[in-house]
This record gives C-alpha cells, structure tokens and sequence, in this order.
C-alpha cells in the first residue's frame, strides 16, 4: 500500500471518530429529551388519540345500524336477509368496543381527573342492548314479511274461488235461461198451431224460472258483498277494525250467503242441478272459512300481521332507546379525552422549551467537529489528485485491451449464431427473471418477430392472449422457484403454442451455474406438418370404421343418418334449452354408433361448453355442427347411396314358406298375412343393434360383457318406434358405463367376470314391453338421494328418487365423459316414450343389477309362435342371429 493511501486511512479514521463523538453527544442528548418529551407523547397517541378513534368508529357502526332497521317494514324477505347477513357494522362495534374496554383500563386514563365512570360502565351493557333488540328487529320483520307473503297468496285463492263459483253459478243461469226460451218457443209452436193445450203458457207464466233466476242473482251480489270484505279485511289498519269487521259484516254476509244458497237449493230440485248445487254448497263453505270462518282465514292471517308490526314497533323503540343512551355515553368519554389531550398538550410544551437548550449546545460541538475535519479532508485531497493521474494512465491501458477483446467476442458470438441458425428450431434463452436474452435463433425471429427491450417470456409468445400469458407465467414461476425437479416443472409448463394456424412444441432445458438454475433454454419446433399428418391419419381410420360400420348393417347405419339429419336440423330451431340439450346428445350417441368419432368428440366438447355457460348453442355453433356433418357424409362418397334403395330384410324361413305356399297355389287370403309380415320390421333388429354398441362400448371401457336378445317374435311398422330406438342407446351406455363392474370388481363380489346384459321385447296385457336389465352394481339410491336434494328435488319416497333420475340434468357423475355423465340420456329416453304413448320403470337393487322397462300400446304389429334370440360377446363382437335375405 503506497504512503498517500495510508494517509487518507488515517484521515477517515480521524473524521470516522470526530463523527462517533459528535453523533454519540447528540444522541445521549436526543435520549435524555425524548424520555421526558416521549412519556408526554405516548399518553397522546397510545390512550387519548385511539381511544377518540374508537368512540367515532363505534359511534358511526352503531348510526349505520340504526339507519339501515329503521325502513324494515318497507324491505321484501330477501332484503331483510341480506341486511341481516351482513355483518361488518356489527362486527365494527364489537371489535372498536372491545378494543375501547381495553384503552379505559389504561391507570393513568382511569386515575385522570373527571374520569366518567358512569359512562365506562354502562357502555358495554347498552351495546349488547342495541344488538339484541336488532337481532329481534330483523327477526320480526323476517316473520312479518313471510305473513304478508302468507296473505296474498291466501287473497289469491279467495279470488280465484270467488271466480270459480261465479263460474258456477253463470252456468246454472244459462241453463234457466236456456230452459225459459225453450218454453217459449213451446208456446208459440202451439199458437201457431192453434193446440188447445195450455199446460206450456200457464208453465212460462207461473213457473219457477223468474223465481230461479232471482235467487241465482241475490247469491251473485252475496258473493261479491264476501270478496268486498275480504278487501276491507286486508285494508284494515288496526286490530279494532279488524275485530268490527270480523263481527259485524263477516258474520251478516256468510250468513246471507247461505240463506241465498239454500234459497237456490229449494226453487232448483230438478235432478240435473244437484251435482252443480253440491259443488255450488262446498265452493260457498270453502269460501266463507278463507275469509273470517276458521284459524286460516284472511282475518286470522290480517290479524298475525298487525300484531307482529306492533311489536315491531316496539323493538325499534327499544333500539332507538339504547343507541340514544349509548350515544350519551360515548359524548361523556370524548369530552373527557379532549380535556385529558389539552393537559397532556401543556405538558408536551414545557418538555419542548427545555430541550432547546440542549440541542443548541449539541450543535455548536459539532460544528467545531466538522471544522477540524474539513482541515484534516483537504491535506487528504492533494494527495489523491495525484494518484487519480495515475488511474488515468491505467484506464486508457485498460481501454485498449477491452476493445482487443470485444472484437474477439463479436467473432465467437457469430459462429456461435450460424450454428444456432442451421438447427432450423426456434431456440432462445430466458433468464430466472423471465427475460429474453440476446442469444436466439433466426427460426424464432421468423415465427414470433423480434422482442422488443426487456420483453419477458410470457408477453413474446402470448402476444395478447392473457390466459395463454398467465399459463406461462405461472409455469415458469414454477420452473425457476426450483420447489420441484427441474423436469417436473418443466412438464407442468405450456408445451404447445398455436399461432397463425400454425402450432407450435416448447420443449424446456436447463442451464445450470455451480449447481443453481441460471437461465433456460427454450427450444420451439413447428408440429404443424406432423398434426396435419396425424388428423389426415385418423380421418382415414373414421372413414374405414365407419363404411365398415355401413357394411356390417345398412339399415341400420342409414336410419341413424336419416335421425341424425333430422335432429341437426331442428337444433337451430329451438327456443327450449331442456330439449336442445336433448337433441345435441342423441346426436352425439349416434354419431358415435355410426363411427364419426370426431364429431362426436366435437359435440362433446360443445356440450361442455353449453353446461358452463347455461345457454342454448349460438348460431355459429350450430352453423360449425352442420358443417362438420355434412363434411363427414361428403367423404363417404357413393357409399351413401345404398340408403335410398328401397332393401328391406326378410327372414330365409319367411321366404321358404311364401314359396311353399306359390307351389301348393293357396288363395290369396293364405298369401297376403305372410307378405304383409315381410314388410313389418322384426324387433330383434333393433335389439341386435343394440346389442352390438354394447359390444363396442365395452371394448372402449375394457370390460367383458356377454349381451343376451329375445325379440318374443315381434315385428312393427317401421315408422311405429322409429323416434324412439335412437334413445335406447343411452340406456345402453349407462348400463355398461355405470351399471356393469370391470372383471376385477365382479371377480371379488363373487360374479362371473363377463358382465350380463339383456335385451327383450313381448307383449303383456295388450302393452309391448321392452326391457333392458344387467347384473351389475344397481342403482346407489343413497347418492340419488343426496343429489336429488342438492339439486331441490323431492327426496322422500322411491317414486320421488325415480322421479328424480329422469330430471334432466341430473346425474351422480361428478365428472362427464364422452359416453354419460351430463343427465340428458334418461330425460331424452322418458320424453320420447311419452311422445309415443308408452311409460318408463326402474327395479333396481344394490349388488343385483337394474331393470329399465319400457311400455307402449300394442297395435300393428304380430307376434310370431317362435321368439327370435342372439348372444352377442365383447370379446368376439359376433353376434348369432337367423339367417337373413336381401331383397
């Protein structure tokens, strides 16, 4: 160390000591002050100025309070509970309250002159006053809402009964009238006809018609007399009014309410108005009881409601009368603060004058400090300027060499950028801050542009996306926090970008600096070709499974395009959302039996979307549906064509005996039966069908089932349950989706390990009944319940839970998947039986499978001597059925 270094080191360490000196003066000083000014201080802000805070914060929660109850009366239930849920003005007294208690046990506040003790005291007692008397307050007004609510709907009944027995009444009177012109008529038949007999003319003079219809219209104003005083009765202000009423009018109308009644009664004997008299006699009774004749009525109702107002009342004067006493106490605590404060103050300024004399002094010490050390600094000076000369040199020597070596690094850094260049991947680094380093390649420019100064990761490749921009940020939080392996994190991270109908593969590396993360490596590879490649392959394979799909059944495959163009029609056109939602999943269960996986992949993700956001599919949405389909049937090409052949199926044993009745020349009565059952539609054909997307779906779950048909030798019109085969399928996936257990799970309960399912058909009674049954796991009637109640449905009874499952929207599943889960199928399968005239049952217990059992009216159809039967197994998918032609 040279001799000028060692003398400006003994400089500072003198200038060093002269400031602990001054400094350590100034403080013991500065100490000494503020331990006298400090005591004077605290009192101010730790008692006085807290305890002023919380008397305005309790006043001003106690105010609010008092404001918000004193309009209950004008609030509806919902109102009344939302005031009374929230609790933050509430929680505010309390809190201030409890933190007000704490202040006032302060010594030096309670042994202070003037102290309220009085007013300490009650103060704890009256809050708790006021907030029960609010507790009350809105648990009146609670009650006197829902009476009120009570009445109407009881006023409402009154009028509706008042209209239903004027109903009745006019009916009656038309027939009279009816009657009386029909005796007139008699009567000028026989002028006309100049019949001797008078029986008709002294029947029209004399008869009961005029005295019917009178006593018909004295019931009339009775009644409406009735509906005038239910209308005094829910205008009546006070219980006295009240009371007059119910006594006087009340009793006086019901009275001649009845008389006119049995007025009527007595002139109408006739046998044709007894049951309307019946029903005119219990209408009148009911009416009476509703008004002011029993503990229901409105004047019993009208008579709660005014007495819970009055004691409404007096719960709020109760409140008014604890705030106004809180009020008084919280006035006698901050005039007692602003005294205390103003002592406190006078206090605080003799400290003040004292502590001038001393800074004073402290000051001029250091000044006289600074003086010498300013000295001392400048001998210090000249010898530093000499030896920053020779820093110069030094610099300019160093400045030549920097300048040798940045040439040097600009050479490196540019073969190191040809290598990037040639990879043909997008590759950069990003440092642990999230930031763009310069190094990158010219595949990145190209796809994302250049970064602008300081551009992080997320905000380069999200662009204006902020979800995609959150997930990369959040993922390389993730990544640099180092909480996880390096891997893990980097797996956790967006690995797939898509931008300008490009898509994008991110792949993140380590870069690592004595064993800490320094920066990442991000490496982007453009996968569109290779995607484009992937989806060409699978259209292919959907296009194989599904022409495959059409050999294998045509008529079955073509009725599924025919429903299919159907129901894809009339998505757009309806307004409601229960039956939209019915229609978008049939369409995806049978584009899934037809083999368009893709659409039915896409009409799941659509079904997502609809459920989120609680709405019916928009017209773009609708619009990309049609255009997936008809793309889907454009790529079958002239397979389609097969559809509108005309083929129908016919058993060979049907077309044995046809000829052997042509050879053995039977008339044509023997010939025509057996033709018209060659046009019907053999019920195993649906069944087989059904039998087989069992099959598949199975295969798709990896389970093993064993699927048993028996049509019972029945065939239909094909039209006849044409709608309703296409919802067959849901029942058919949730029995295996749901129903059914894996091999392992029936192996431990004891069942076989292929699971059973059954599909029959019969007649019964003059019903056809078709039913689907499993030995699976059966209905969880525990968790219907409990979903059912969740959702607000009636849970009491098993009807209530059958009822329940066939709501739409509800389902056990907590998650839906592409095969059930949304609570759409059993909802679709009930409205489309109903549609048809049928019904829909469930028998089911736990452990021992379910049984769907579905009824429609049999017509048109016949039933064979010899049931029709298959077996179909998931393993083989092949299905043993009579032999079929073509023709």
């Amino acid at each position: 160390m040279s001799q000028s270094s060692l003398k400006i080191e003994r400089n500072v360490k003198t200038i060093a000591t002269l400031g602990a000196f001054v400094l350590a003066s100034l403080i013991v000083t500065v100490c000494v002050v503020q331990h006298t000014l400090g005591k004077s201080i605290k009192q101010l802000s730790t008692s006085v100025i807290p305890m002023q805070s919380k008397l305005a914060e309790l006043n001003e929660a106690v105010g609010r309070m008092f404001l918000s109850q004193s309009n209950l009366h004008t609030l509806d239930q919902t109102q009344i509970e939302a005031l009374e849920n929230d609790k933050q003005d509430e929680h505010a007294a309390l809190k201030s309250l409890a933190q007000l208690k704490q202040q006032l046990t302060d010594p030096v506040i309670v042994s202070a002159k003037h102290f309220p003790t009085d007013a300490t005291s009650n103060l704890d007692s009256e809050v708790e006053q006021f907030l029960d008397a609010r507790k009350k307050l809105f648990h009146v007004a609670k009650l006197t809402e829902s009476l009120e609510q009570e009445f109407k709907r009881a006023q409402d009944q009154v009028d509706a009964d008042l209209k239903h027995l004027l109903q009745e009444t006019a009916a009656i009177a038309g027939i009279l009238r009816l009657k009386y012109v029909l005796e007139m008529r008699q009567v000028a038949h026989d002028l006309d006809h100049e019949i001797t007999d008078q029986s008709h003319l002294r029947d029209l003079i004399v008869g009961d018609t005029r005295a019917q219809s009178e006593a018909i219209e004295a019931f009339n104003l009775s009644a409406q007399k009735l509906n005038s005083l239910a209308g005094k009765i829910s205008a009546a202000g006070n219980t006295d009014i009240l009371n007059s009423l119910s006594a006087n009018e009340a009793a006086q109308n019901s009275l001649k309410l009845r008389k006119s009644l049995e007025k009527i009664e007595r002139v109408l004997t006739d046998d044709q108005y007894q049951d309307r008299l019946a029903k005119l006699n219990q209408l009148t009774n009911m009416l009476i009881e509703r008004v002011d004749d029993s503990n229901e009525s409105l004047a019993a109702k009208r008579r709660e409601i005014l007495l819970r107002r009055q004691e409404l009342r007096q719960i709020q004067n109760e409140s008014e009368r604890s705030a106004h006493i809180l009020q008084r106490c919280t006035s006698s605590l901050l005039a007692f603060s602003e005294r205390f404060a103003t002592e406190t103050s006078g206090t605080a300024e003799n400290t003040i004058s004292g502590s001038r004399a001393a800074t004073a002094f402290i000051v001029i010490i250091g000044l006289l400090c600074m003086i010498i050390a300013a000295f001392r600094v400048r001998t210090s000076v000249f010898d530093l300027r000499s030896q920053n000369e020779r820093l110069s040199e030094l610099s300019q020597s160093l400045a030549e060499a920097n300048s040798g070596l940045e040439l040097a690094v600009k050479q490196r850094t540019a073969s190191l950028q040809l290598v990037l260049d040639s990879t043909g991947d997008g590759i950069f680094t990003v440092d642990t801050d999230g930031l763009i380093l310069p190094e990158r390649s010219k595949a990145v420019v190209e796809w994302f542009g250049e970064p602008r100064e300081n551009a992080k990761l997320w905000e380069y490749l999200a662009g204006d996306d902020d979800n995609l921009s959150d997930e990369f940020w959040m993922g390389f939080d993730q990544i640099v926090s180092e909480i996880f392996p390096f891997e893990v994190a980097a797996a956790q991270a967006p690995s797939r970008l898509t931008l300008d109908g490009r898509t994008y593969e991110l792949e993140y590396r380590e870069v690592s600096s004595n064993g800490s993360l320094n920066r990442v490596l991000v490496i982007v590879k453009d996968i569109t070709a290779h995607l484009e490649a992937e989806r060409a392959d699978r259209a292919i394979k959907e296009l194989q499974e599904v022409i495959g799909n059409l050999l294998r059944d045509r008529d079955g495959f073509c009725d599924s395009i025919r429903e299919c163009n159907k129901l894809i029609e009339s998505v757009g056109t309806t307004d409601d959302m229960i039956f939209s939602k019915r229609i978008i999943h049939t369409i995806k269960g049978n584009c899934a039996i037809i083999g368009f996986r893709s659409i039915s992949d896409q009409i799941h993700e659509l079904e997502s979307i609809l459920e989120d956001d609680n709405r019916l599919p928009s017209d773009e949405e609708v619009a990309s549906l049609n255009l997936s389909w008809n793309q889907g049937l454009s790529r079958m090409g002239t397979f389609l064509d097969t559809c509108d052949q005309g083929i129908i199926h016919v058993m060979r044993s049907d077309l044995e005996r046809l000829a052997n009745l042509l050879r053995n020349e039977v008339g044509y009565d023997d010939i025509l039966p057996l033709v018209e059952q060659c046009l019907l539609e053999p019920v195993n054909i649906q069944l087989n069908r059904l039998a087989d997307h069992a099959a598949r779906i199975a295969t798709v779950l990896d389970k093993k089932i064993h699927v048993t048909t028996d049509d019972g030798g029945l065939s239909l019109p094909a039209e006849r349950l044409k709608s309703f085969w296409p919802t067959m399928i849901h029942l058919v996936r949730n029995a295996v989706d749901h129903g059914l257990e894996s091999s392992e799970e029936r192996l431990t309960a004891g069942k076989s390990e292929a699971g059973q399912l059954w599909l029959s058909s019969d007649v019964v009674n003059g019903w056809m009944e078709i039913s689907l049954s499993d030995d699976g796991r059966g209905l969880d009637w525990e968790r219907i319940r409990e979903k059912a109640t969740s959702l607000g449905l009636p849970a009491d009874r098993r009807e209530d839970l059958l009822e329940a499952m066939f709501t739409d929207g509800f389902s056990t599943r907590s998650e839906a998947t592409d095969l059930s889960g949304r609570g759409v199928g059993l909802s679709a399968v009930k409205a489309a039986c109903e549609m048809l005239g049928g019904s829909i049952s469930v028998q089911s217990d736990r452990d021992h499978g379910t049984e769907f059992t579905i009824r429609f009216p049999w017509e048109k159809g016949i039933q064979l001597d010899t049931p029709r039967q298959s077996h179909l197994d998931s393993a083989t998918q092949s299905i043993a059925t009579p032999t079929q032609a073509d023709v």
